[in-house]
Protein backbone atom coordinates (compact mmCIF):
# COMPACT_ATOMS: atom_id res chain seq x y z
CA UNK A 1 0.00 0.00 0.00
CA UNK A 2 1.14 3.54 -0.60
CA UNK A 3 1.16 5.79 2.43
CA UNK A 4 1.15 8.83 0.13
CA UNK A 5 -2.49 8.94 -0.98
CA UNK A 6 -4.81 6.20 0.21
CA UNK A 7 -7.89 5.12 -1.73
CA UNK A 8 -11.32 6.54 -1.01
CA UNK A 9 -13.72 6.16 0.63
CA UNK A 10 -12.07 4.49 3.65
CA UNK A 11 -8.51 5.73 3.13
CA UNK A 12 -7.21 2.82 5.22
CA UNK A 13 -4.75 1.60 2.62
CA UNK A 14 -4.87 -1.58 0.58
CA UNK A 15 -2.16 -3.91 1.91
CA UNK A 16 -1.52 -7.39 0.55
CA UNK A 17 -1.19 -8.66 4.12
CA UNK A 18 -3.05 -7.10 7.02
CA UNK A 19 0.23 -7.00 8.94
CA UNK A 20 1.50 -4.51 6.35
CA UNK A 21 -1.17 -1.91 7.08
CA UNK A 22 0.70 1.26 8.05
CA UNK A 23 4.09 -0.24 7.14
CA UNK A 24 6.28 1.53 4.61
CA UNK A 25 6.28 0.32 1.00
CA UNK A 26 9.94 -0.76 1.17
CA UNK A 27 9.50 -2.86 4.33
CA UNK A 28 6.28 -4.45 3.07
CA UNK A 29 7.85 -5.31 -0.31
CA UNK A 30 10.99 -6.67 1.37
CA UNK A 31 8.80 -8.94 3.50
CA UNK A 32 6.84 -10.16 0.47
CA UNK A 33 10.09 -10.96 -1.36
CA UNK A 34 11.33 -12.83 1.73
CA UNK A 35 8.15 -14.93 1.57
CA UNK A 36 9.00 -15.90 -2.01
CA UNK A 37 6.93 -13.46 -4.04
CA UNK A 38 8.49 -12.62 -7.40
CA UNK A 39 6.83 -9.22 -7.88
CA UNK A 40 5.06 -6.54 -5.86
CA UNK A 41 2.24 -4.19 -6.84
CA UNK A 42 1.02 -1.09 -5.02
CA UNK A 43 -2.74 -1.26 -4.47
CA UNK A 44 -3.26 2.42 -3.68
CA UNK A 45 -3.04 4.94 -6.49
CA UNK A 46 -0.46 7.67 -6.70
CA UNK A 47 2.52 6.37 -4.72
CA UNK A 48 5.09 9.03 -3.92
CA UNK A 49 8.31 9.38 -5.91
CA UNK A 50 10.25 8.25 -2.81
CA UNK A 51 8.11 5.10 -2.52
CA UNK A 52 8.72 4.29 -6.19
CA UNK A 53 12.47 4.87 -5.76
CA UNK A 54 12.48 2.60 -2.69
CA UNK A 55 10.79 -0.17 -4.68
CA UNK A 56 13.09 0.30 -7.66
CA UNK A 57 16.16 -0.03 -5.42
CA UNK A 58 15.02 -3.29 -3.79
CA UNK A 59 16.58 -6.53 -4.97
CA UNK A 60 14.04 -9.37 -4.68
CA UNK A 61 16.93 -11.81 -4.13
CA UNK A 62 18.25 -9.91 -1.09
CA UNK A 63 16.39 -9.84 2.23
CA UNK A 64 17.18 -6.70 4.21
CA UNK A 65 16.99 -6.90 7.98
CA UNK A 66 16.58 -3.95 10.34
CA UNK A 67 18.27 -4.84 13.60
CA UNK A 68 18.96 -3.12 16.91
CA UNK A 69 22.65 -3.76 17.51
CA UNK A 70 23.53 -4.39 21.17
CA UNK A 71 27.21 -3.44 20.91
CA UNK A 72 29.50 -0.61 19.87
CA UNK A 73 32.13 -3.04 18.56
CA UNK A 74 33.41 -1.75 15.22
CA UNK A 75 34.17 -5.32 14.15
CA UNK A 76 30.60 -6.48 14.79
CA UNK A 77 29.07 -3.40 13.17
CA UNK A 78 31.29 -3.88 10.11
CA UNK A 79 30.30 -7.55 9.85
CA UNK A 80 26.60 -6.71 10.20
CA UNK A 81 26.79 -4.18 7.37
CA UNK A 82 27.80 -6.87 4.85
CA UNK A 83 25.55 -8.89 2.56
CA UNK A 84 25.49 -12.63 3.24
CA UNK A 85 24.24 -15.81 1.65
CA UNK A 86 22.84 -18.71 3.63
CA UNK A 87 25.08 -21.76 3.69
CA UNK A 88 23.92 -24.59 1.46
CA UNK A 89 24.43 -27.16 4.24
CA UNK A 90 21.32 -26.03 6.08
CA UNK A 91 21.31 -26.35 9.86
CA UNK A 92 18.25 -27.39 11.85
CA UNK A 93 18.49 -24.63 14.45
CA UNK A 94 19.85 -21.60 12.57
CA UNK A 95 20.35 -19.92 9.22
CA UNK A 96 24.12 -19.70 8.92
CA UNK A 97 25.99 -17.11 6.87
CA UNK A 98 28.53 -18.45 4.40
CA UNK A 99 30.98 -15.55 4.39
CA UNK A 100 31.12 -14.21 7.94
CA UNK A 101 34.27 -15.95 9.17
CA UNK A 102 36.13 -15.02 5.99
CA UNK A 103 35.16 -11.37 6.38
CA UNK A 104 36.58 -11.29 9.91
CA UNK A 105 40.02 -10.54 8.39
CA UNK A 106 42.01 -11.48 11.49
CA UNK A 107 39.98 -9.32 13.88
CA UNK A 108 38.99 -10.70 17.29
CA UNK A 109 35.44 -10.83 18.61
CA UNK A 110 35.36 -10.41 22.37
CA UNK A 111 32.58 -12.01 24.44
CA UNK A 112 29.59 -9.80 25.28
CA UNK A 113 25.85 -10.37 25.72
CA UNK A 114 26.22 -14.15 26.00
CA UNK A 115 22.70 -14.55 27.39
CA UNK A 116 20.08 -17.10 26.37
CA UNK A 117 19.02 -16.76 22.76
CA UNK A 118 15.54 -16.46 21.28
CA UNK A 119 13.99 -17.30 17.93
CA UNK A 120 15.00 -14.62 15.42
CA UNK A 121 18.06 -13.41 17.34
CA UNK A 122 21.23 -12.81 15.37
CA UNK A 123 24.26 -14.40 16.97
CA UNK A 124 27.96 -14.28 16.26
CA UNK A 125 30.48 -16.63 17.79
CA UNK A 126 33.23 -14.98 19.84
CA UNK A 127 36.89 -15.87 20.46
CA UNK A 128 35.89 -18.60 22.95
CA UNK A 129 34.55 -20.64 20.01
CA UNK A 130 38.06 -20.58 18.53
CA UNK A 131 37.98 -21.53 14.83
CA UNK A 132 34.25 -20.74 14.63
CA UNK A 133 34.80 -17.15 15.79
CA UNK A 134 32.86 -14.87 13.45
CA UNK A 135 30.16 -17.44 12.59
CA UNK A 136 27.01 -15.37 12.02
CA UNK A 137 23.58 -16.96 12.41
CA UNK A 138 19.88 -16.16 12.59
CA UNK A 139 18.32 -18.48 15.14
CA UNK A 140 15.35 -20.67 14.21
CA UNK A 141 14.74 -21.83 17.80
CA UNK A 142 15.33 -20.64 21.35
CA UNK A 143 18.73 -21.68 22.69
CA UNK A 144 20.33 -21.68 26.11
CA UNK A 145 23.11 -19.35 27.19
CA UNK A 146 26.57 -20.13 25.77
CA UNK A 147 29.68 -18.13 26.74
CA UNK A 148 31.04 -18.70 23.20
CA UNK A 149 28.19 -16.96 21.39
CA UNK A 150 27.20 -13.27 21.43
CA UNK A 151 23.72 -11.96 20.70
CA UNK A 152 24.16 -8.89 18.53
Amino acid sequence: QSNNRKRSPLKDGLPTLEDHRGVGVRDAANHLFALGNKSVFIGDSLPSIDELKDLANLDPKVIELDINVKTNSEVIIRLLSETYTARTDEARDAIRASESRLLLNGDTIEPFNTTSKEYGDISIDNKNYMRYMGELQILKINQSEDFRTNIV
